[in-house]
């Protein structure tokens, strides 16, 4: 209570002197009218706790005399434009008065203006910003900040290009992108081979990309095995967020209506083209019965008997442990019937196989880079782990979201410990087998103190 009373004094001291020093220093100067329109929300107590309440929201805590924050205004409407206009926004942009809202901005540790903070839905989490205050630098913080931008995609890429503007007598030609939406992607890509760039129409890689993306359809527009297709985000986000799009532009492959693999090189036309062509040869070489010649995965010596007979094993495991609860009894058995596998988690399996016991879960995606260079420890882990009371598990959040939301997975891999049905604690550990097993030795430990 007591700081609380002393950041509402500093500010109300903060104000005065601010507001004061302002009239004489710069008594020429002529403010912009507070009530002139501006496309980003002004938010009140009551306004930006209801906003807070069910949406991001990224906001500018101001004050009018503030020359910073009257520099900034211009361009911060601009990022409104941007977020607070387009459908399906993964979030909104606001406005504080502090001289009129300071315990408000007091209770957001607002000591200098502007301050500028990303909210998340709830109030849970925020992130202050610091960078640079041009619209470009702004809407990349809410790329990298709302829709996971990974860093190393930024550092592969490096910065984005201008755009070639086209001539205004230059004729158009016909896009051999096939474009989809909401509307129709399920029935187009349910047969057959697509390679389908995400994207968001203001982002600038995406427009770097879009002229690369065109000329690659066009020299494949004779090759009836494969489809270039994109998919606008902002217009058809269900879709994006079904597939695990977290930045802009990814590359995803689809085979049938299945995301089987992504693009994560650097997007030259010839690496687009050499990515194209050696999934085209794996997957004919396949329909015509050659052998896939797949690198096995790093000490993957499980025999695929074992793999395949999991769902049978687990409700054997779970039966036994009902009817014998002593642990000893329940996870000598849990070892023998699961023993150096990864349990494979369903939205059916879930619930029932984390109820017993000590069950360490990846949650993870198949595109994700960190995922696949965790992929080998993970299975490694499970080999060493047998023998001891304790089940390795992974779920794959692009097929089983709902898992995923319900544990509030919010990133890729997300590494939980659970106990009887009960989440222990989420590890932020190294990811070396030796990291990964300490850690999981030590809760073992614990359990058996007890």
């Amino acid at each position: 209570m007591a700081e609380r009373v002393t950041m509402y004094v500093y500010m109300f001291v903060f104000s005065f002197l601010h507001l004061y020093l302002g009239q004489i220093g710069h008594a020429e100067e002529t403010d912009k009218d507070p009530k002139e329109p501006t496309p980003a929300f002004v938010y009140n107590v009551e306004t930006f706790e209801a906003a807070l309440a069910k949406n991001r929201i990224f906001v500018m805590f101001h004050a009018p005399w503030c020359g910073h924050c009257k520099n900034l205004s211009p361009t911060w409407d601009e990022l409104a434009k941007v977020y607070n206009q387009a459908e399906d926004s993964p979030l909104f942009i606001g406005k504080v008065d502090c001289t009129v809202h300071t315990a408000l901005c007091a209770d957001h540790e607002v000591v200098g203006f502007p301050t500028l903070k990303l909210f998340e839905a709830g109030g849970k989490a925020h992130k202050r910003y610091s960078g640079k205050r041009d619209l470009s630098s702004l809407k990349a913080f809410v790329q990298e900040q709302v829709l996971g931008l990974d860093e190393e995609l930024k550092e592969r890429d490096g910065p984005s290009q201008p755009v070639e503007e086209k001539s205004a007598d230059e004729p158009a030609v016909a896009s051999q992108v096939v474009s989809l939406d909401v509307d129709n992607f399920a029935d187009t890509v349910a047969k057959g081979l697509f390679f389908i760039k995400f994207y968001a129409p203001w982002c600038t890689h995406c427009q770097t990309l879009a002229p690369v993306w065109e000329e690659l359809a066009g020299s494949l527009s004779d090759n009836k095995n494969i489809v270039i297709a994109e998919l606008d985000c902002t217009s058809s986000n269900l879709i994006c967020k079904q597939f695990g799009v977290r930045g802009y532009p990814t590359l995803f492959w689809f085979k049938d209506g299945i995301n089987t693999d992504q693009f994560q090189s650097p997007r030259t036309l010839e690496n687009l083209k050499s990515f194209v062509q050696n999934k085209l040869s794996s997957e004919l070489s396949l329909q015509h019965g050659e052998d896939d010649q797949k690198i096995p995965d790093k000490g993957n010596d499980v025999p695929d008997q074992v793999k395949d007979n999991l769902e049978v094993r687990e409700p054997l495991r779970k039966q036994t442990c009902i009817a014998y609860n002593p642990w000893l009894i329940c996870h000598v058995l849990s070892n023998i019937l699961l023993q150096g596998t990864v349990s494979d988690l369903t939205d059916e399996t879930f619930k029932s196989q984390i109820s017993t016991g000590l069950v360490f879960v990846k949650f993870f995606a198949p595109w994700c880079g960190h995922c696949k260079r965790l992929a080998p420890a993970w299975e490694d882990l499970a080999k060493l782990m047998a023998g001891q009371p304790v089940i390795i598990a992974k779920v794959d959040c692009t097929q089983h979201k709902a898992i995923c939301d319900e544990n509030e997975v919010r990133g890729y891999p997300t590494l939980k410990l659970f106990r009887d049905g009960q989440l222990v604690k989420e590890y932020r550990g190294g990811r070396t087998v030796e990291d990964l097993s300490s850690f999981v030795k030590k809760e073992l430990e614990i359990h058996d103190e007890l």
